[in-house]
């Protein structure tokens, strides 16, 4: 099956080395395999170390017979969990590392495919393709390839169930000029040209920005308009694009929509806008106020932060401990006599309770009761 992982990666190497040299100044690169980390296409089952053994093989005659060429490796799926599917992309790309494929790369690849939010708004979201292209990037940096960019090799979306001609249309549009505001990134290749199948409800079979019968749908006129502006950016970018060196290393993910304002994450933290004011944050801080979708609003001093949230949100950190939140009612009755929170607040489902402990303290509000403060 051509699905099947090779039985010897050193005859794999060589045939790579082949194609390289007899089509050499005509390929513009080489992507080493689809999607290896899924079953599907790695049969009997994805092995990071067989594919990593593959591509180290592959890289070293493709560079000795065409050095000019660059060898992509990757093609990742976006799958978050390890199970009879395939194994979690970042989980794959922290076993190839382990594997030895440090340095035997030019670029990585991989497929962001979301249906429910583009690439931005994803970025709100743990285990979105936007996070996964954050933590691979992360291990890549980690392991002395951070220089190296990362190509989204395939994304699309299929025309079927909730995904209109329309939506399709967007969401492409929409994460590729998303993808431009990051700095690790490489091509983006829209998948696919046309449906393969004619009035099929498989989503597979749906994914072209042309009907079967090459009729065009909205994308094809979207995607011809990327290709005729594209230096084209979001207004939303545009306000952060001067802000020049913040001391928080290089942007990792696009501007995002966050709470009453708008957040740029970057290598070390990351920079909002709320109004006409910009605040920077650390990563403790900015991953407890993505984890709550707010946005900080005032500068960081003595280890507390303010959030733009009607009826109060603030952020406690001190360096080498986890940041916590606290907000509403408990923030209310907050004093500095409490000390910081020890943990996260905790909410009931309806909101009729809310509790926090401190360094020196608790504070608990019931609906029917109100807030009692105790200290220790």
């Amino acid at each position: 099956m051509a699905q099947t992982q090779p039985a010897d990666p050193e005859e794999f190497g060589k045939f790579c080395g082949a194609v390289a040299a007899r089509y050499r100044g005509r390929l513009a690169a080489l992507e080493i395999w689809n999607e290896p980390n899924g079953t599907l296409f790695f049969r009997p089952e994805p092995n990071a170390g067989a594919y990593t053994a593959m591509v180290v093989s592959a890289y070293r005659r493709v560079k000795s017979g065409a050095p000019e060429m660059p060898v992509v490796v990757g093609a990742l799926g976006p799958l978050t969990g390890t199970n009879s599917i395939g194994v979690a992309a970042v989980e794959f790309v922290a076993q190839m590392y382990a594997a030895g494929v440090a340095g035997h790369l030019d670029a990585m690849s991989f497929h962001p495919y979301d249906f429910g939010a583009d690439l931005a708004t994803g970025g709100l979201y743990d285990q979105s393709p936007c996070r996964q292209l954050i933590a691979i990037h992360a291990l890549m940096a980690a392991h002395g390839d951070g220089e190296k960019k990362v190509w989204l090799t395939e994304y699309g979306a299929p025309t079927v169930d909730a995904i209109t001609p329309q939506r399709q249309a967007d969401l492409i549009v929409a994460t590729a000029r998303q993808w431009t505001e990051v700095s690790y990134a490489g091509p983006m290749f829209v998948y696919g040209i046309r449906d393969d199948q004619a009035n099929s409800p498989d989503p597979e079979h749906n994914y072209g920005v042309a009907t079967f019968a090459f009729a065009p749908k909205p994308a094809v006129e979207a995607v011809a308009g990327l290709v005729a502006s594209p230096g084209a950016m979001r207004p939303e970018f545009a306000l952060f694009r001067d802000r020049g060196d913040l001391g928080i290393g290089a942007p990792v993910a696009p501007v995002r929509r966050q709470g009453a304002g708008l957040a740029y994450e970057h290598e070390r933290g990351t920079v909002f806008r709320v109004g006409t004011r910009f605040v920077v944050v650390d990563t403790a801080v900015a991953e407890v106020a993505r984890r709550f979708r707010v946005a900080a609003s005032s500068r960081f001093a003595r280890g507390i932060v303010d959030c733009a949230v009607p009826g109060g949100f603030r952020i406690f950190a001190r360096p080498g401990q986890p940041a916590y939140a606290i907000y509403g009612a408990i923030l209310a009755a907050w004093s500095p006599s409490l000390g910081f929170p020890v943990g996260d607040q905790q909410q009931s489902e309806d909101g009729g309770v809310a509790a926090c402990r401190f360094e020196r303290g608790q504070i608990v509000w019931t609906r029917s009761a109100g807030t009692k403060v105790t200290r220790s």
